[in-house]
């Protein structure tokens, strides 16, 4: 850990910031997620579902979470001035979100805009916020002079794009309007996007294909070194054969089932997440 740049030599924020990495949780979400989906590499999102890998963040990539959080949460507090904008579902309390593909493919929305927007005002929008840094924010103000608004996001991020497009598709709006800040959200933008049936089907199809596979998909590319894997969490599994961690979703026993569950053939029992993460003594990897 180095936290040398961040703290220089003080201990007690050395401490914190050791406590801060020991705090987060080593246990993946359980699901695919519409927040990668997009991603072009098919075997990372399988290798994710499928728990091979300890996703684990040091100290800076954490504050920079943290830091993102907070500037998400300004963005929508200043939007609630205009707009009619809903966070969480008013009658559960929780966020926005949807369940596909027997529940193993799921999304969580940031928002929906009922009304408001002054550049729509009756038309409801699905939202979304994000921070990021100055280099990544500048490419998106360029985009903006350079394209039409409606073809920006795609340019911008395809990630980004591909969630809003299936988040558009579940929640059966048209519409998706994403906020874009600097750290703190000091400066902020907007992209305006709309919906492509085509392409949130394409994703739809994309997760059931991973979630149903009992191998893992083709790579994206041949060498570690390439750009697309250099941040992967998964490179070693990958391209150095390593087995990944032990657990039920690595075992050649067991599979998605039926509403969001996972089944051990082998022992003929649904298991529930914490089943899954201690596996058994008949584990057996996925060849």
């Amino acid at each position: 850990m180095d936290v040398g740049k961040i703290i220089a030599s003080d201990k007690t924020l050395e401490a914190v910031a050791a406590a801060v990495e020991l705090a987060q949780s080593s246990v993946g979400r359980g699901y695919l997620g519409a927040s990668e989906i997009g991603n072009e590499c098919p075997r990372r999102l399988w290798y994710g579902f499928r728990d091979y890998s300890n996703v684990w963040f040091d100290v800076d990539t954490l504050y920079r979470f943290e830091d993102g959080h907070i500037s998400e949460d300004t963005q929508a507090a200043r939007l609630k001035m205009v707009c009619e904008l809903e966070t969480h579902d008013p009658v559960s309390g929780k966020q926005f979100g949807f369940a596909a593909v027997d529940g193993h493919f799921r999304g969580h929305c940031d928002g929906l805009i009922w009304k408001g927007l002054v550049e729509a005002p009756a038309t409801p929008h699905v939202w979304e916020a994000k921070a990021c840094g100055e280099a990544v924010y500048k490419k998106l103000l360029k985009l903006k002079q350079d394209h039409p608004e409606k073809d920006v996001l795609e340019q911008w991020n395809r990630v980004y794009w591909a969630q809003a497009q299936l988040y558009m598709h579940e929640f059966k709006m048209k519409r998706h309007y994403l906020t874009a800040s600097t750290p703190g959200a000091r400066q902020w933008t907007s992209v305006r996007t709309d919906y492509d049936e085509k392409a949130a089907l394409f994703y739809l199809e994309r997760a059931e294909r991973i979630i149903a596979s009992n191998n893992p998909p083709p790579r994206i590319a041949q060498n570690p070194s390439d750009f697309r894997c250099k941040w992967c969490s998964h490179t070693d599994v990958c391209f150095k054969e390593e087995p990944g961690q032990v657990g039920c979703r690595t075992c050649r026993h067991s599979y998605a089932g039926a509403k969001g569950t996972w089944v051990c053939e082998l022992h003929s029992k649904v298991l529930d997440r914490d089943a899954q993460i201690d596996a058994c003594g008949d584990h057996d990897y996925i060849p």
